[in-house]
């Protein structure tokens, strides 16, 4: 569920009892081709409907509420875990999302343009203050070590292993084109 999750987060489940369930609660579910998907619920009645929180459209099918594996309650990206916001708060995240998610440098349309117009005039005027980032090492338990770009606190990015190019988390993709620029 691009933009608030992204690829090696781990997400935390809760069973749930479909009548405890809020509009704008993330839920795990198994979709009508057997995948699992993390998506939001968006309408109870008259059936259950959901939608990922960056995409302008419902999911074209409802769940039952024998599909429903859990609702999520945590992200963890590495070191750093946050509650997901489930209710209206989750709801409210949705919107956010939806429309901040638009705003990808790897978009070809109007949204992308303007990130890459960002991620020009960041590299320009916050090249002092990427300087600040610090590289290190993170020993994940069954995968080794990663290394990974953290600033104040926050999780920038990560070096991928097989290539030795940045994934730069979102939304800090606007901001940073890649860190090799901005590192010492």
């Amino acid at each position: 569920m691009w933009p608030g999750f992204q690829d090696g987060d781990l997400l935390e489940i809760e069973p749930v009892n479909t009548e405890r369930l809020r509009i704008g609660d993330c839920l795990l579910f198994q979709d009508p081709d057997g995948q699992l998907v993390v998506h939001r619920l968006i309408e109870k009645d008259p059936a259950l409907r959901t939608r990922g929180d960056a995409l302008s459209r419902p999911d074209s099918f409802n769940i039952l509420p024998t599909d429903i594996r859990g609702r999520v309650i945590v992200r963890c990206r590495y070191e750093q875990c946050e509650k997901v916001a489930g209710g209206r708060f989750g709801a409210l995240a949705a919107i956010f999302y939806r429309y901040a998610g638009r705003i990808d440098p790897d978009r070809a349309s109007r949204g992308g343009r303007l990130a890459r117009a960002i991620q020009h005039a960041s590299s320009i005027l916050f090249k002092p203050l990427w300087r600040l980032g610090k590289i290190r090492s993170l020993h994940i338990p069954g995968k080794g070590s990663i290394v990974v770009w953290e600033m104040g606190g926050n999780l920038i990015g990560r070096k991928r292993p097989e290539n030795d190019d940045w994934q730069i988390f979102w939304p800090w993709q606007v901001f940073v084109k890649r860190p090799q620029g901005f590192m010492r």
